[in-house]
């Protein structure tokens, strides 16, 4: 195919930012099923449904591999990195042109390692080298597969930059969605098999685990502490990792955390549960000044109050209609805002 031939440069630019996106994405998921940090809570869920999870997690371990190398190799008359980078030339200024050195050595080692997977075990398999033998000669790491997707992130938004396009960000929203599924298989499990709360030599008093006032402590299912807080507007869940999480949050970000679980109670979720997604989304958005007795969130701007509408929207598997108001500068009293927040499903 001739360089006149070719798509325009622009539109495999945004391909290839698609790509890298899908591919962060594939990575993501899989680390969640396979990582020591994630896997220990979801491992119940898995094995209601083992052979659908082990296939799922390989799969997209297998598209996370074939994606990152499709951005690597291949010459001219393909979409890849180095190919749109000379494709570039004179359009790329000093500092783009030193970045993308860097950027394309720090990537160097990680790729070739990629590539070896693949080209010996997923898009073909080697008649020489045995399946184990080939992971063993690649010797690659999550923490090193992870890197390469952000050293390729900032590559590709070098270029999206260079044609005037927004910038590519990685986003943990199918990952939450992956979570939040698994909930509702261990939830499931729990309700068939009538597994009881199991009570653990927590006292039958103690500390709220989100706000550290006085609250009923019921045991765990799992990771999941189950707790009875007045605060709370009644009894919830908190994974450990999610409890260590709140130990940090500042009051403000409590109240949303807090106004969240009252929403639900008032919609009938018998016990709302919190892990460390719910409260690692919340934290990505603008702070409440306030929080009154109302269920009212009054923030700066419409703008904010729309902000912690999509959090909740994003966070919440119900949540219904929410009063959001919102305040101009004392003297003059804002109007309120009603924002409609749908599942996402």
């Amino acid at each position: 195919m001739t360089a006149e031939r070719h798509l325009p440069l622009d539109d495999r630019i945004r391909t290839a930012s698609e790509l890298l996106k899908r591919a962060r994405i594939f990575f993501d998921v899989w680390w969640l099923y396979e990582g020591q940090a994630t896997r220990s809570g979801i491992l119940d869920a898995m094995n209601e449904y083992p052979d659908y999870f082990t296939f799922d997690s390989h799969a997209h371990f297998v598209a996370h591999i074939v994606h990152m190398a499709m951005l690597y190799e291949g010459g001219g008359d393909t979409t890849n990195l180095r190919a749109l980078r000379k494709e570039l030339g004179a359009r790329l200024d000093a500092k783009a042109v030193a970045s993308l050195d860097q950027l394309f050595a720090k990537a160097h080692q990680t790729e070739k390692k990629v590539r070896i997977l693949r080209n010996n075990v997923f898009a073909h398999r080697s008649a020489r080298i045995t399946y184990d033998d080939v992971f063993k000669m690649a010797k690659l790491t999550p923490g090193q597969l992870r890197e390469l997707t952000e050293a390729s992130r900032d590559t590709v938004n070098i270029f999206l930059e260079t044609i005037g396009q927004a910038n590519l960000e990685f986003h943990p929203y199918p990952e939450k969605q992956l979570v939040r599924m698994l909930k509702d298989i261990d939830h499931m499990r729990i309700q068939n098999e009538g597994i009881e709360i199991r009570k653990t030599a927590m006292p039958d008093q103690g500390l709220c685990p989100l706000w550290g006032t006085q609250a009923q402590l019921e045991g765990k299912i799992g990771d999941f502490i189950i707790a009875d807080s007045p605060r709370a507007g009644g009894r919830f869940s908190i994974t450990g990792s999610a409890e260590t999480t709140a130990k940090n949050l500042s009051p403000p970000e409590r109240a949303i955390v807090t106004f969240w679980m009252v929403k639900q109670h008032s919609l009938g979720v018998e016990c709302p549960s919190i892990d460390s997604y719910n409260i690692e989304a919340i934290r990505m958005y603008p702070k409440p000044q306030s929080l009154n007795a109302r269920n009212s969130y009054c923030a700066t701007s419409k703008g904010e109050a729309n902000c912690l509408g999509r959090c909740l929207n994003y966070t919440c598997k119900i949540i219904g209609r929410l009063r959001i108001r919102y305040s101009r500068p004392k003297y003059s009293p804002g109007p309120v805002h009603w924002c409609r927040l749908k599942s996402r499903r």
